[in-house]
């Protein structure tokens, strides 16, 4: 007949701690570099968007295009964009060294937390309401 684990025994208990230790680990670990992902989509769109000729042909429609493309909604490519330029760094480790040190860091907590959107339609918005949004110093907005 087999012994049953009993799971009060001390072999087993740190098995599981072991396990549950590993489990976490991964887990962050794969949190902080979606993160670093969507920093690195933020920065390669920015840098690619400000050519001057680019601009003129695609303009604002640009978040749309790639969005499309990439199977994403705009906003996702909008909120990599502010992420990459709120947190700037000469590298994605270093702009998301901050976030790697949270225990249950999320991509979720990043936008809640550091990147709030406006609540009003961006094609009613007129052009006082964008001056004023573009010099406010606690405003992360993109129009």
């Amino acid at each position: 007949m087999k012994e049953e684990i009993v799971k009060t025994d001390e072999w087993y208990i740190l098995l599981v701690e072991s396990c549950r230790l590993i489990i976490a680990e991964a887990i962050h670990i794969s949190r902080i570099e979606l993160i670093k992902g969507k920093w690195l989509v933020g920065q390669v769109i920015e840098v690619n968007a400000g050519n001057f000729k680019r601009s003129e042909i695609y303009g604002a429609e640009i978040n749309k295009k790639v969005a499309h493309d990439l199977g994403v909604s705009d906003r996702e490519i909008r909120r990599c964009r502010q992420f990459y330029r709120k947190f700037p760094a000469e590298d994605v480790d270093k702009a998301v060294q901050m976030f790697s040190e949270e225990e249950n860091i999320s991509w979720n907590k990043v936008i809640t937390r550091f990147l709030p959107e406006v609540a009003i339609n961006e094609k009613e918005i007129n052009e006082e309401t964008i001056r004023i949004l573009n010099h406010c110093p606690n405003c992360n907005y993109e129009w």
